[in-house]
Formats: C-alpha cells, sequence, structure tokens
C-alpha cells in the first residue's frame, strides 16, 4: 500500500497532505489548534470545496 504524509507550517498554522491506498486527505490547523479542514481531496469536486488560500497550500504539499 502507497503512502505519503507531508506537512508544512507557516504564521497561520499546519497544512498536512496524506496519501493513504490512493485516498488523499487533506487538514488544515489554525495555529490556535483549531480544526479548519480535514477532509479528502482525491477528486476534483472534494477540491472545489477548498476555500482558495487551503488550495494553493495543497498544491505546495503535492509538489514537494
Amino acid at each position: 500500500s502507497e503512502q505519503k504524509h507531508v506537512s508544512t507550517s507557516d504564521e497561520n498554522g499546519t497544512y498536512e497532505y496524506i496519501i493513504k491506498d490512493s485516498i488523499k486527505n487533506f487538514r488544515v490547523i489554525s495555529k490556535e489548534g483549531e480544526t479548519l479542514f480535514d477532509g479528502p481531496v482525491t477528486h476534483q469536486t472534494d477540491r472545489d470545496k477548498l476555500p482558495i488560500e487551503f488550495k494553493k497550500k495543497l498544491f505546495e504539499l503535492e509538489n514537494m
């Protein structure tokens, strides 16, 4: 099974990109510890639900 976990942090919080068995998940946690997003991003319809600032971070993590 394929597994990948990439994370990064900035002044706004922590971003995690996880792939497990071809299922892609993205998590955004604010600097205060609040989960702002935690869900699948495998399909374009999933990604369309992300706020634009999260889409940029997801793109960065996928290309690391």
